[in-house]
């Protein structure tokens, strides 16, 4: 998966789970919700020494308890590992997703630093969804630069937005996830993915 792949995907989830999780309490469109607090979380971020000094702890904190609840493990497990996910027992299930959500935080916190001068801004649907899913377009934009565009997929699970999947430079996480696990899932099996992926997180750690 490339660096700027990335960067432009997590971090652009980072921004929409952050500000997610403070307006949590409301029960609003995806649309809404991130329109009215993006640009205070970026503000958040700018102004917070310890995230501009590489305090990694603090952002996985941060991550812990604001970014994964606002992300659909489960979709995004399926999605990524097909009949493998499908045949894997519950205890398999739980340790993959717990694995993977800490590889996803751990990326995230590794690149949220390098938001500093950006703006963003969204290219809203074109009809107001009342569906179970819907596709928004974050724009992110620095100085005269041609800005990134970055595509959230968002599902309703029960009264909640989550996202299942991102979309940067044309990659979507899923699909450069899948590119991943996929082959050693059907390689070695369930247990040595989940293996292979601890170790992968304790060496990030490391």
């Amino acid at each position: 998966m490339g660096t700027n792949f990335l960067k432009k995907a997590l971090l652009a989830m980072a921004v929409f789970a952050l500000s997610s999780g403070l307006a949590a309490a409301e029960t609003i469109s995806p649309d809404q919700l991130m329109l009215s607090t993006t640009n205070k979380v970026i503000d958040v971020i700018k102004n917070d020494k310890d995230i501009q000094s590489g305090n990694l702890k603090k952002l996985s904190e941060a991550v812990k308890e604001i970014m994964l609840p606002h992300i659909d493990l489960d979709r995004m497990s399926h999605s990524v590992l097909g009949q493998y996910w499908e045949k894997a027992s519950s205890n398999q299930r739980e340790t993959f997703k717990t694995e993977f959500a800490t590889l996803i935080s751990k990326l995230y916190s590794a690149h949220l630093s390098v938001y500093h001068n950006q703006t963003v801004k969204l290219e809203l649907p074109q009809e107001n969804t009342n569906s179970t899913d819907t596709l928004l377009t974050m724009l992110i934009s620095q100085s005269d630069n041609f800005p990134d565009k970055v595509h959230f997929s968002l599902g309703k699970v029960g009264d909640e937005w989550k996202i299942y999947d991102i979309n940067a430079e044309g990659v979507s996480l899923i699909t450069a996830y899948r590119g991943q696990f996929l082959p050693l899932a059907k390689q070695s099996g369930m247990d040595v993915l989940i293996q292979k992926l601890s170790e992968k997180n304790k060496q990030t750690t490391a």
